[in-house]
């Protein structure tokens, strides 16, 4: 099994092993600490994924999450970006490549 399998059945078997957790809960929101800071990084390193508008909790403010993090850090290391799956009650329920 390559390392990128490897890393899905890996995350996939802890999800599984841990209590439900609904993505919003776990996706916590870090919000930056001067406005446009996030936005001129994204522009500078070319990174994908390091913003996201914080429209969902009534704020038009940038901020990066837990996930996104995660989702960067696959995309720079291994190359593909991690998908998270839900079930229709908003509760992660596991991860795969994006496509």
């Amino acid at each position: 099994m390559n390392k990128e399998d490897e890393l899905i059945r890996i995350v996939n078997k802890m999800i599984d092993s841990c209590e439900p957790i609904k993505y919003v809960d776990f996706n916590k929101i870090i919000k930056e600490k001067e406005a446009g800071l996030l936005e001129k990084i994204e522009k500078e390193d070319e990174v994908i994924g390091i913003r996201l508008s914080n429209e969902s909790v009534g704020s038009s403010d940038y901020c990066i999450t837990t996930l996104s993090l995660i989702a960067t850090i696959t995309d720079i290391l291994v190359g593909k970006r991690l998908s998270f799956e839900l079930d229709d009650n908003g509760y992660l329920v596991s991860v795969k490549w994006y496509e």
